[in-house]
């Protein structure tokens, strides 16, 4: 699997998932590069179905060809602090892996800066992780 962490606007990126970090807030403060690709309804599909960026909260979304990946998962970042990134990039992980997804771009921008590196991959590895050792290769 390919882990692309970016804090430039992704819309073009091509991914088969692209993550994108939320900071806590009401109403959660969407990127204007997503929301110019995606469209203004795109807030109002936010809001509908009553996302909070609370740490670790995630909403998965089609993105419809307005992107260059095929899904978008909004990812809740709550305060933005550094228990709360790594465990946002875990339900990156988690989704990923739901998913099937090769290759994924994470864009929490917001706190790319204010962490390092290394946390986001640690956490996108502890949710990705699952011990399947003993299963079958066709149920993996």
């Amino acid at each position: 699997m390919d882990l692309l962490l970016m804090n430039d606007p992704v819309v073009d990126t091509q991914a088969d998932l692209l993550a994108v970090g939320i900071l806590a807030g009401k109403p959660p403060q969407l990127p204007q590069a997503l929301l110019d690709r995606m469209g203004e309804g795109l807030s109002e599909l936010v809001k509908s179905e009553k996302f909070v960026a609370k740490a670790e909260s995630t909403l998965a979304l089609p993105t419809l060809g307005k992107l260059g990946a095929p899904h978008l998962l909004l990812v809740g970042l709550g305060e933005g602090e550094p228990d709360q990134i790594r465990s946002a990039a875990g339900a990156v992980g988690q989704a990923a892996r739901k998913k099937g997804a090769e290759k994924v771009a994470i864009d929490f921008g917001v706190v790319q800066d204010k962490v390092p590196a290394a946390l986001m991959v640690e956490g996108f590895g502890a949710g990705n992780y699952a011990f399947d050792r003993h299963k079958a290769e066709s149920k993996r």
